[in-house]
């Protein structure tokens, strides 16, 4: 729940992902998503996808690999790269 934490101060409570597509069997599963939200008083949008590792049906890792890296380094900018947005495991 750190990670959710995180992102809702960075996007100060506007973040929202639209879920496009969805790929799922009893180990992995993968979603397509468009993540938008506000930055600094700026608008900020990118789409990603999210892959899940599940182990006993439970999750067990996720990582995130958005489809253009310029859009989500623009917006996540110093946060992406000082690794405050790191999930990884469950």
């Amino acid at each position: 729940m750190e990670f959710a934490r995180k992102i809702g101060e960075i996007a100060a409570g506007t973040f929202r992902e639209e879920v496009e597509h969805v790929l799922a069997n009893d180990r992995h599963a993968f979603v397509l998503a468009r993540h938008r939200f506000l930055r600094n008083g700026r608008p900020r949008e990118y789409q990603t996808l999210h892959a899940y590792l599940i182990r006993e049906g439970k999750l067990a890792r996720c990582w995130e690999h958005p489809c253009d890296l310029a859009a989500f380094d623009d917006a996540w900018g110093r946060a992406a790269e000082t690794g405050a947005l790191q999930g990884g495991a469950v």
